[in-house]
């Protein structure tokens, strides 16, 4: 087709040999049409970042009812703030390239960490066979000075723990991956079981000291966790720290354990008196008595022989 549009026409075949039907036409028809391209989202703000973090985005890029031609995709900007990291229209190949029709493929655009608070614009660019290219994707990021709270680890299961008795220690770290002052204004417990758990603000390798307290930008600090177990079966509860992370300003640990019973549950429980404890002869000594005995009757039946 020289153009875009319906079109139509005949293919005549005259002056055959066939007397009933010399002339016959085949009538053609089709449609000019243009490549068309689209990509999915139109545009993309990555929102009120941290200076220290990259955050990313893809790009879904489709091709209409024909085939198209994708010459190059690209970023504009002032800065390197954004860049693509990962393109899987070109592949390991190079542009142009081939976009079947009714295919996609996709690129995926980074906002990297910068060192100062400002906001950023860009433009990813689709150049293309089709008639308006380039196609453009408006970009946006602001980064900021702010505080980003990481726990580890984020669960803790102490196991099968002896009723009445306390497991051992557990540490929890709290840490500062932002560029801004942390706030911790609270570390509690909660949950159906959260009486039979202690957190000690002074345990682990590097203190918290406190429950609340501040951390500056790459800064961490330590707790303990144990537990005691006032009943047999499956306990839980779970620490909530509270803090200035506008993201994530309530985080928690989920904690579980075992309650165990000692024994086989009479009433003397472990003791070597009561019914239900261990046994006060150990398996060698039974042993020697048994060898003691034998060696007894033995004597005896020589005497009697």
């Amino acid at each position: 087709p020289s153009s875009v549009g319906n079109f139509s026409d005949a293919l005549s075949i005259i002056d055959t040999n066939d007397p009933s039907n010399p002339n016959v036409n085949v009538p053609l028809t089709g449609e000019g049409a243009n490549s068309q391209v689209s990509v999915s989202p139109t545009s993309h703000d990555f929102g009120t970042i941290d200076v220290t973090q990259t955050i990313s985005q893809t790009f879904t890029i489709s091709a209409g009812c024909v085939d198209l031609t994708l010459q190059n995709i690209s970023i504009s900007q002032s800065g390197t703030i954004f860049s693509i990291s990962q393109d899987n229209c070109k592949g390991s190949g190079s542009y142009p390239v081939t976009l079947p029709a009714n295919q996609s493929c996709a690129v995926t655009v980074e906002a990297r960490s910068s060192t100062a608070v400002s906001n950023y614009t860009g433009t990813l660019q689709i150049q293309s066979d089709v008639p308006s290219s380039p196609t453009n994707v408006n970009l946006q990021v602001t980064f900021e000075q702010k505080p980003i709270i990481d726990v580890s680890p984020t669960s803790i299961d102490f196991g099968d723990v002896n009723v009445g008795s306390t497991s051992q220690s557990r540490t929890v770290t709290i840490s500062n991956k932002g560029s801004a002052q942390l706030n911790v204004s609270g570390i509690s417990l909660g949950g159906t079981n959260k009486s039979d758990f202690n957190i000690n603000a002074n345990g682990g390798s590097n203190p918290c000291g406190s429950l609340t307290f501040t951390l500056k930008a790459g800064d961490s600090c330590t707790i303990d966790v144990t537990v005691t177990p006032s009943t047999a079966g499956s306990i839980s509860a779970n620490i909530t720290i509270n803090s200035n992370d506008q993201n994530n300003a309530t985080f928690t640990v989920t904690l579980s354990a075992n309650g165990v019973t000692v024994g086989g549950g009479g009433a003397g429980g472990g003791g070597g008196g009561g019914s239900g404890g261990c046994s006060a002869v150990s398996s060698n000594s039974l042993i020697y008595l048994v060898v003691a005995f034998l060696m007894f009757a033995f004597r005896t039946f020589r005497r009697f022989v």
